[in-house]
């Protein structure tokens, strides 16, 4: 199993900023995000996380925890 940026974020409103964040640079539109939706680690690793708007120093450092840990299953 995948391991899902969820489990690294220290809440779930932490999740939600991060998440939010990354859906819309993948194209959406904020205030339609899916309440399920997990960016692919793949697509995130493209990114330039510090030029990402209202991603702060805490959630590009929880962001390359996630990218860090690949999808391997334990």
């Amino acid at each position: 199993m995948p391991h899902l940026l969820q489990s690294f974020c220290p809440s779930k409103t932490v999740h939600t900023r991060i998440a939010n964040a990354l859906w819309v640079e993948y194209g959406g539109a904020p205030w339609d995000m899916p309440p399920d939706w997990e960016p692919d680690r793949q697509w995130a690793s493209t990114l330039e996380l510090n030029l990402i708007p209202n991603l702060g120093p805490m959630s590009v450092a929880i962001l390359h925890e996630w990218l860090a840990a690949g999808d391997d299953e334990e």
